[in-house]
């Protein structure tokens, strides 16, 4: 063990309602995530936000993934009616020394790894 930590969550916005102004007109369009190269997706849309840090809380990578279908388009070239609700809930490490990601689906449960 290096002493790294895996994180894992949930990234969305959850609603629109308590928005005023710019953040609400964003938020209702599907922009109120400002982040660098975020994907435009509506309110309680969620996308899995996984985080490796170093033992110092330094942040080593990250990764955002949303579950889709084998049949759909890849999240950025997706539209609105492609993405679904897919949050992460816990990080595991495996007996290879990979990770495994349980997944909070809008459709049921999932594992990433």
């Amino acid at each position: 063990n290096d002493g790294s930590i895996v994180l894992a969550c949930g990234t969305g916005i959850e609603e629109c309602d308590t928005k005023t102004g710019t953040d609400k007109t964003d938020c209702v369009s599907g922009l109120g995530d400002k982040r660098t190269g975020a994907i435009a997706r509506a309110a309680g849309n969620w996308q899995s936000l996984v985080i490796r840090t170093d033992s110092s809380g330094d942040l080593i990578w990250q990764r955002v993934d949303s579950f889709r279908d084998s049949e759909s388009p890849p999240l950025a070239s997706s539209t609105a009616a492609h993405r679904t609700s897919s949050a992460a809930e816990w990080a595991l490490q495996t007996s290879d020394g990979g990770l495994a990601v349980i997944m909070d689906e809008v459709n049921g449960i999932g594992l990433m790894k």
